[in-house]
């Protein structure tokens, strides 16, 4: 799934409190009231800060009207909103309690409460808060798409696809949801869906350039290798320092039986990411193929020395090195592969003596 910057996406309230006669003869009521609607006051003050993008003045202000009304939901909420944006995250938990505390019903501040837990810790993330949020009657597509990346960390795939799918449903030019649902769907073997997807976030933004390197990925796993080679073709043109893109583009040529191409761009990945493990590794095989096994076990190596627990790397080397008939070595190659975890290396293993 694409590594995305959390927005936090909000109405922001203006408060209003209506001028209501008061007894004069009780002072105490009457100041609590001023307090009130003073705090009102400074409270939109503060949401005009936000809309400028003064966020260090919003704080300070809506601290303000805080102070002089304490069990002010509206402005915890909005404060915490601050403080998200300013990377004040356990502050921002704190406003974001503390507005349900005084409203157990103020379904923007359990979202919030459950969008700061997922930007600080998606390890432990919970659906809970997002559930809550949904039942006290704030349905927006982005609390939704929220519970869905939530689902997703949790690895509950089918939950994930259902959530994003209700965004959609409610936004339907949803691009992110849409990507997203592509990669669930990915993890779930609807290949063709997770196409649809991508095509569909693509449409509706044409930015979200990394869609065409991920349906390329669904279309490698439906057999459409030139289809795959044509959406990496269209993503390297828009950004062509992508070596990931260069990387997967290669691998679809080596399935095609174009070794050349295949080596071409796995070069090209190596040229500007020489940190890149996976090119050399793959530049090895398609250099293998093309009847360069000394120069491939050079590409190997490369590999290993990047990662030393690259077990892919050393089954690869262990069949190069048996091209070149040194047995023994590639023997050796196949036993660490296999306690590396790379079960295939079983079978090569009964070949040794």
């Amino acid at each position: 799934m694409k590594k995305k910057k959390f927005i936090l996406t909000g109405f922001l309230i203006m408060f209003f409190l209506p001028l209501i006669a008061q007894d004069a003869g009780n002072s105490k009521d009457s100041s609590e009231f001023v307090k009130k609607k003073y705090s009102g006051i400074i409270y939109n003050k503060g949401i005009a800060f936000v809309k400028s993008g003064n966020f260090n003045e919003a704080l300070a202000t809506f601290s303000e009207a805080i102070d002089n009304n304490p069990t002010f939901d509206l402005a915890y909420l909005q404060r915490g909103k601050v403080r998200l944006q300013l990377k004040g995250f356990s502050a921002a938990a704190e406003d974001f309690d503390k507005a349900i505390q005084i409203n157990k019903s103020f379904g923007e501040a359990y979202f919030c409460q459950a969008y700061c837990k997922l930007v600080t810790d998606t390890a432990s993330i919970a659906t809970d808060a997002f559930d809550k949020a949904i039942q006290n009657n704030y349905t927006e597509p982005f609390v939704y798409y929220y519970r869905g990346v939530t689902k997703y960390y949790r690895k509950d795939f089918q939950g994930a696809i259902n959530d994003f799918s209700v965004a959609i449903e409610k936004k339907t030019d949803y691009s992110l949801a849409y990507y997203d649902r592509g990669n669930a769907r990915i993890l779930t073997n609807d290949f063709q869906g997770a196409i649809y997807d991508f095509r569909q976030s693509l449409t509706y933004d044409s930015t979200m350039i990394d869609a065409y390197n991920n349906m390329a990925n669904a279309k490698v796993h439906t057999g459409d290798f030139q289809g795959a080679i044509q959406d990496l073709t269209k993503l390297l043109d828009l950004q062509s320092d992508n070596f990931i893109a260069l990387n997967n583009r290669g691998s679809a040529k080596y399935q095609t039986g174009d070794y050349q191409g295949s080596a071409d761009d796995f070069n090209s990945a190596i040229t500007i990411n020489a940190q890149y493990g996976p090119a050399y590794n793959n530049l090895g095989n398609a250099l293998s193929k093309l009847g360069e096994s000394k120069s491939a076990l050079e590409q190997f190596n490369k590999a290993i020395d990047l990662d030393p627990d690259y077990a892919e790397a050393y089954l690869n080397r262990g069949l190069a090195k048996e091209l070149t008939g040194d047995l023994d070595g590639s023997c050796s190659d196949w036993k660490k592969a296999k306690e590396l975890g790379n079960s295939e290396a079983e079978e090569y293993i009964k070949e040794c003596k």
